[in-house]
Parts: C-alpha cells; structure tokens; sequence
C-alpha cells in the first residue's frame, strides 16, 4: 500500500511541474508597409503557403525577407517585396544595405510595376528587433528604390519564420 501511495504522490508531483504544450507552429505572419501613398499588408506563411504570405530564408548564402500575396512567374502578384538582409545569419540587429556596384539590396513589384535598388542613394533598412519561439522574427524595414522611385516606410513584419 506504500508503494502505491508513494506512487501516486510521485506522479501527482510530476504531472503538476511539467510545463504546458506552448507550441507556436501556427503563428500568423504578418507584413505591412507603406509606398507611394497606399498601405500594403500580407498575412500568412510562405512556409506554409507558396502562393501567398512571407518568409526571412536564404538566397544566394544571405537571408532575404520575402513577401507576396499571388503567384510569381506567369501571373504577376499584386505585390512582391524581395529585401536582402545581407548577411549570413539572423540575429536581433539593424542591417543596412546600399546600392554600391551593382549590390543587389531589393526588389519590389507593386501593382505591375518593378522597383529595384539601383542607383547611388538607394538602400535598404531591416532590423530584426525581436527572435522568438526559435524560429520567428519581428522587426521593422524601409527603403529607396529606384528603376522607379519608391520609398517605403513603415514597414514591419511579424512572426516571419525563418527558414534554414
């Protein structure tokens, strides 16, 4: 009978100090910002939708913030915004990148038209203010962009998964 107590105590202790299921694997990403006068916002994950949502994930060795609400490739996306964070590694930085022989910094399609970074004077601003849940990242961004002038402002992001 003392076993069985000890036993049921033991497991009682063990049941209370387990932590709770705080699984985060369904956050819904978010991006927003605003360029020549309209205000843009993307909800979703390209991690878990192809079509439509953002994504922070490797290009070409540096990650790259990525968000689109359509298809690319045959049927142009309402909006595609395309952001080098050049670098290698995501951490809780500002990364600041400008346009200097040929560096690519950014595209950004918007309603048709196709904005890169191009010329002297154009950059872009990321900072990742916050990594959470060890996969998401929160932050802010703006840019200037040439090809056709553009400046972006206000840009945020949240719950961005970061892929490996």
């Amino acid at each position: 009978m003392k076993r069985l107590i000890t036993l049921v105590v033991i497991t009682a202790i063990v049941v209370s100090c387990s932590k709770p299921n705080t699984s985060t694997t369904n956050l819904l990403s978010t991006v927003t910002f605003d360029a020549n006068g309209s205000h843009y916002e993307i909800d979703s994950s390209l991690a878990d939708n192809s079509l439509q949502g953002s994504v922070l994930e490797k290009h070409a060795g540096e990650y790259e913030l990525t968000a689109q609400n359509g298809i690319i490739g045959d049927v142009p996306s309402e909006v595609y915004l395309h952001i080098n964070l050049g670098s290698t590694i995501v951490t809780p930085n500002t990364y600041n990148l400008t346009w200097l022989n040929g560096n690519y910094i950014s595209e950004t399609r918007l309603n048709g038209t196709v904005y890169y970074g191009l010329k002297t004077g154009d950059y872009v601003t990321t900072t990742v203010t916050k990594i959470h849940d060890g996969v998401y990242a929160d932050g802010t961004f703006s840019a200037q962009l040439s090809g056709q002038t553009m400046a972006i402002t206000n840009g945020q992001f949240k719950n961005v998964k970061i892929l490996q």
